[in-house]
């Protein structure tokens, strides 16, 4: 009984290190070579049940595809009420990656840069 389990611990262990090695290949071979910033763009408004889970998602997919990848992850308050903004507040704590701003900010911040760049 003992070694049945034992080589199943193997077994799963094993698999879960080849995956994370794959993981790894993936993320070198798909890494952004030119490493110009990437926003990730959240908006998040009144209308939202879920905001930590659509906050903490981003956040992970960021950190699954590594630090070459997205440079940084925006969460715009569109007027939430003021438990989402506090969980958005919190999250931004926890993760270093993640920014939180008001709407007018990020109009100020990004509109204007894009529209200086395209014209």
């Amino acid at each position: 009984m003992f070694e049945t389990i034992k080589d199943l611990l193997f077994i799963l262990l094993a698999a879960a290190g080849l995956i994370y090695i794959w993981k790894m290949i993936l993320i070198f071979l798909l890494r952004n070579k030119t490493n110009k910033f990437i926003y990730v763009v959240v908006p998040i408004d009144d209308t939202m049940e879920c905001v930590e889970q659509v906050l903490r998602s981003a956040a992970e997919r960021t950190i699954l595809m590594g630090s070459s990848k997205w440079s940084r992850v925006v969460c715009v308050d569109y007027g939430c009420n003021s438990e989402s903004r506090e969980i958005a507040e919190r999250l931004c704590d926890e993760y270093s990656f993640l920014d939180y701003m008001d709407s007018e900010t990020f109009n100020k911040i990004f509109v204007s840069k894009t529209k200086a760049t395209a014209n």
